[in-house]
């Protein structure tokens, strides 16, 4: 039973389950194109403009519909109500992208997402407003509602600056490429003429792939950091590494 106390919190709940939606579908894309092609292109640029598409859907296509229609009905079943917010998921992204943007071009991308958004938008809010301790809590302290407006900077500081400093050998792949490069600026150093390939391949996975034979020859220049390995018979023979855009020897030397 639905209790009387969600009527002054159901907005929240709302905007909450959208939040939790946007994140969720964005990391189901990031991990998708980690098994399509072993990292992401830029999920920052996606975590952003999605962002923003959410924020849109919620004004236009949710906020009123949520306020009238009464939680209690069978409409808001877990099964039922997530089945429906697919599908509204997927009209909404299309009729969002040709109000944007009056294109089709990027609809066979935008779709799927938009179904996962809608997908985990209705099974959050579904869940959320079966929650009487929940609704209780916010209810009694609505101080607690700004979590909602403060959870995409939370989540986003999550995925893009706790997970690569704390685990970057699993964040590797699924960062964009800016915190790649300073994820492969931290792991370099830790390495010296000797160390196994195979150790090395491990912390930086996908980086080194054309090393397949256990031989090979990488320079790599940039403002922040630059450096040149050579690898054989699965040893590092060479390395050297600086963190600046200091000139050095990066030149390979063919008799290692």
């Amino acid at each position: 039973m639905i209790v009387p106390e969600l009527k002054r919190v159901k907005t929240f709940l709302g905007f909450l389950s959208m939040m939790v939606a946007w994140s969720l579908m964005n990391i189901f894309y990031m991990l998708f194109e980690v098994l399509k092609n072993g990292k992401t292109s830029d999920p920052s640029v996606l975590f952003f403009w999605s962002f923003i598409y959410i924020v849109f859907a919620w004004l236009i296509f949710l906020l009123i519909p949520l306020k009238k229609l009464d939680p209690n009905g069978k409409l808001f079943s877990p099964l039922v109500f997530t089945f429906i917010s697919t599908l509204y998921g997927t009209l909404v992204i299309v009729l969002l992208n040709l109000l944007l943007f009056q294109s089709t071009e990027s609809m066979s991308f935008l779709l799927p997402l938009g179904s996962l958004t809608g997908f985990f938008f209705g099974l959050s809010y579904s869940l959320l407003i079966r929650s009487n301790k929940l609704i209780y809590l916010l209810d009694k302290k609505p101080g607690l509602k700004i979590l909602a407006f403060l959870y995409p900077i939370m989540i986003s500081l999550l995925i893009f600056y706790l997970f690569p400093k704390y685990a970057p050998q699993t964040a590797y792949r699924f960062m964009p490429s800016e915190i790649r490069e300073r994820i492969v600026a931290e792991t370099i150093p830790k390495f010296n003429v000797g160390d196994s390939l195979e150790h090395l391949k491990a912390q930086l996975p996908g980086y080194f792939e054309g090393f397949d034979d256990g031989n090979g020859t990488l320079s790599f220049n940039s403002h922040h950091f630059s450096f040149v390995i050579q690898v054989h018979c699965n040893k590092i023979v060479r390395l050297k590494y600086i963190h600046d855009s200091r000139s050095f020897d990066a030149s390979i030397h063919s008799d290692l």
